[in-house]
């Protein structure tokens, strides 16, 4: 940086000059201000083109090209800034030394508005090169156009990744393989992307501490617009799966936490033209990733015997909230949200069960406890054997949703089946649910919200009792 001080404290000097050469001579006026600027500027400077652009958003990994329109004497060559490097190199394109490259000693700091320092002998402009960063890695669903033999150019914002499962290979290999970061994201160009779980063919497979990020669109890897850059993936699976192992549009391991976020995409299910029975589903947990701003849909048609939106496996925790859910259509039984001895956190979401023999918007089953708060709605479906929230042996909390069937003629808000109690179940409006608001199936009556809210939840003439609730606040209004 001692070159950098040296050469604004010789400009400083010399404007200082001539602002005193000229205020004795002329007075402020108009060709002080020319004095000041032709020194500032300095004589012949070389232009120099820097890609990625000044003020953009860039990968931590990529590289920073400046090319110049003359030589360009190396040994001048001064970087600092908070991304100062000592990993660069000079290359010959039109002239000697014209071209420039930057590559980060290990990664660009991460954030907005971090800044390179560039400054050679002749060269004043861009003193300041500053730029976006993130770490991971674009993909787009052709890819760039260039080979990957070069980190730099893997996955960076001017060459993507071509599909999902390579972004995330990429991103592994470039920052947590290295031990350069312990988490990296994959940002996804809006588009149409497929996977084929059956098949085994571009099987998409959270890595834990690698978040996906749908919305983006290949000229602003900055702004994750969602609606204007739509980014579906299709699970092309046309054949097997059950309730306990779906087809999957995306998989979540037992390793994944809630550090690993699933964000901004449209997931379709696989369908089942050929037998009519297997299983389908959006997002499988035996993790605990976020799943947050996604659209989850069914298939309209052959869509198997189970169609599931998100299923979490038994000793999951996954944090699922923001979505929309809609199964659309089952041949048997629709579950929006499958929780299997799962303790998952349900909030903020709106959740359609679809249609089928039975349907269900939340399917909570085993010893666990889900907390299932705030959710915009949570509709049962359409089937003639429909259940908003089904409760089977799980203590879940049940706080603050808006629990309804919209187009159906029978069914129930909350049921309970043998030796299931919540923990609580307050300040809900259960509404519209021509069946029954509550059914508690250890006592054998269809509660009224009343019965509720005065906690009268358990079988007293049982000896298994899993709980003592408490109920309050509940209403029935259609809004």
């Amino acid at each position: 940086m001692g070159r950098i001080a040296n050469t604004i404290l010789y400009r400083s000097i010399l404007i200082l000059t001539l602002i005193a050469a000229l205020f004795f001579t002329t007075g402020c006026s108009d060709e002080l201000i020319d004095a000041i600027t032709t020194a500032n500027e300095g004589d012949d400077l070389p232009f120099a083109n820097v890609e990625p652009a000044n003020g953009s958003t860039i990968t931590g990994h990529e590289r920073i090209t400046l090319t110049f329109e003359e030589s360009v004497s190396t040994g001048s060559l001064v970087l600092g800034g908070e991304m100062e490097s000592t990993n660069y190199a000079w290359d010959t394109i039109n002239f000697p030394n014209d071209t420039l490259y930057i590559d980060p000693d290990t990664l660009w700091p991460e954030g907005n508005s971090q800044t390179l320092t560039i400054m050679v002998d002749g060269f004043s402009e861009p003193a300041d090169y500053t730029v976006n960063v993130f770490h991971g890695v674009c993909v787009t669903e052709t890819g760039g156009s260039q080979g990957f033999t070069e980190s730099y150019l893997n996955g960076s914002t001017n060459n993507p990744r071509a599909g999902i499962p390579d972004g995330i290979t990429a991103a592994y290999n470039l920052y947590l393989n290295t031990g350069y970061s312990t988490s990296a994201v994959v940002r996804v160009a809006g588009g149409d992307y497929t996977t084929d779980w059956e098949g085994n063919t571009d099987r998409i497979v959270m890595v834990n501490n690698i978040s996906l990020y749908g919305g983006y669109a290949e000229n602003d890897w900055g702004t994750q617009d969602t609606a204007a850059n739509v980014t579906t993936i299709t699970d092309l699976s046309d054949d097997g799966g059950d309730q306990n192992s779906p087809n999957r549009v995306i998989e979540s391991g037992s390793t994944i936490t809630t550090n690993t976020v699933i964000d901004g995409f449209t997931l379709i299910t696989g369908n089942d033209p050929i037998e009519g029975t297997g299983g389908n589903s959006g997002i499988y947990c035996e993790g605990s990733p976020t799943i947050n701003n996604n659209i989850i849909n069914g298939r309209s048609s052959n869509p198997g015997n189970y169609s599931m939106g998100i299923v979490c496996w038994s000793g999951s925790e996954p944090v699922i909230t923001n979505n929309t859910i809609n199964i659309l259509n089952s041949n048997n039984n629709s579950r929006a949200i499958f929780l299997y001895f799962s303790d998952a956190i349900v909030s903020y979401n709106s959740i359609h069960g679809g249609t089928g023999s039975t349907t269900y918007g939340i399917f909570t089953v085993g010893s666990s406890t889900p907390e299932i708060s705030d959710n915009t709605s949570i509709d049962g479906g359409d089937a003639a054997n429909s259940r908003c929230i089904y409760i089977a042996g799980s203590t879940p909390v049940i706080t603050g949703n808006f629990i309804t069937l919209a187009n159906n003629a029978s069914g129930y808000g909350i049921y309970e089946t043998s030796s299931s109690d919540p923990i609580s179940v307050s300040n809900n409006n259960v509404y519209n649910c021509p069946s029954g608001l509550y059914y508690d199936n250890d006592l054998g009556v269809n509660g009224t919200l009343a019965y509720v809210n005065s906690g009268n939840f358990t079988d007293i003439t049982v000896t298994y009792i899993l709980s003592t609730p408490t109920g309050t606040g509940n209403t029935s209004t259609a809004p």
